[in-house]
């Protein structure tokens, strides 16, 4: 198991009771204490080939009332086990799991809202799919995938979501409504802070209506079952609002600068250069043609709507210049 070609994932998976393990490895597997499944994660994150097998003079805890302590201590420094939260229990406690000891967590900068929606669809009415998910969704299927991806982040990936939760569908209708209604309380949570920190400001007018209805219910006096407010998303209804112009412009702004820059530099350089090869004299006015006309392009209404239509849109659509 401590053998460098073993790779840490391999250990992961051979820890973690699978479907295509045996009936009795699985049981095996089940009586192991998760203390001990930890301890040997974490002398496979850290060992060494050099260690041979003296690895556990590595490895130590305080002395606490002459008893031994339980904090796992590498080389004098405390080992600290980071934790990722998945949902929340009945109470309103929250559901959190032992990432794997070699994940490195990242930090998400937000930069857009994060707005995302989805839909149930029989596996029979899509293709490429992955080979797993081919035949009628069953528990191996679902086991599968949650090793296979969750095993990844977790160091226990089978506890994160056990079998009531990975088949919904065997759901009673009491459970269903509990966990749409969580759904929904998190999703009103999540739009009042939008109200809370002014961000709401910043929001176009169709996701202004959408958050309105989310944290408070209406959006002017309207259900999200209402024909006006379902129109705030047709394509046509944007397209030919003064907002949707407006960030079309600020596009074709921001487009006009970078080309302009870019021709700039392209100058200077050519300035610069004058023993340049004549292929690569050749090369770079090319690409200073090509800059200038880029530039133009978003310097005319008419060619400007086209170039952001390539971007945006397929067929017509309102721009600021009126075309």
């Amino acid at each position: 198991m401590l053998d460098p070609a073993r790779s840490f994932g391999s250990v992961v998976r051979m820890l973690t009771p699978s479907v295509q393990f045996t009936e009795a490895y699985n049981a095996w597997l089940l009586g192991i204490p998760r203390w001990v499944r930890d301890l040997v994660l974490v002398i496979k994150r850290r060992y060494k080939p050099s260690w041979e097998a003296d690895w556990q003079k590595r490895f130590s805890v305080d002395t606490i009332d002459g008893m031994p302590g339980i904090e796992l201590k590498y080389r004098d420094q405390k080992l600290v086990t980071r934790y990722l939260r998945v949902g929340f229990c009945s109470d309103g406690s929250w559901r959190t799991f032992g990432v794997r000891k070699d994940f490195a967590p990242a930090a998400k900068l937000q930069r857009e809202d994060d707005i995302s929606a989805r839909v149930v669809i029989p596996a029979a009415h899509l293709t490429g799919l992955h080979p797993h998910l081919k035949e009628p969704a069953g528990m191996a299927h679902h086991s599968a995938f949650v090793q296979n991806f969750f095993g990844r982040v977790f160091s226990d990936p089978a506890s994160v979501f056990p079998g009531d939760m990975l088949r919904p569908e065997e759901q009673s209708m009491d459970d269903f409504a509990a966990g749409v209604e969580h759904i929904v309380e998190a999703q009103q949570k999540a739009a009042l802070m939008y109200f809370e920190d002014g961000g709401i400001d910043l929001a176009i007018p169709p996701l202004k209506a959408l958050l309105e209805i989310m944290a408070h219910g209406t959006w002017q006096g309207r259900s999200a079952g209402d024909p006006v407010f379902r129109a705030l998303f047709n394509r046509e209804t944007m397209l030919a609002s003064e907002w949707y112009a407006a960030r079309l412009e600020a596009r074709a702004a921001l487009d006009r600068r970078l080309w302009a820059r870019h021709a700039r530099d392209l100058r200077q350089f050519l300035n610069r250069r004058t023993r340049l090869q004549t292929s690569g004299r050749e090369a770079m006015q090319s690409s200073l043609t090509a800059a200038d006309r880029s530039r133009a392009g978003f310097s005319q209404p008419s060619r400007c709507c086209q170039s952001l239509s390539r971007h945006h849109w397929s067929g017509p659509f309102a721009c600021s210049c009126g075309t």
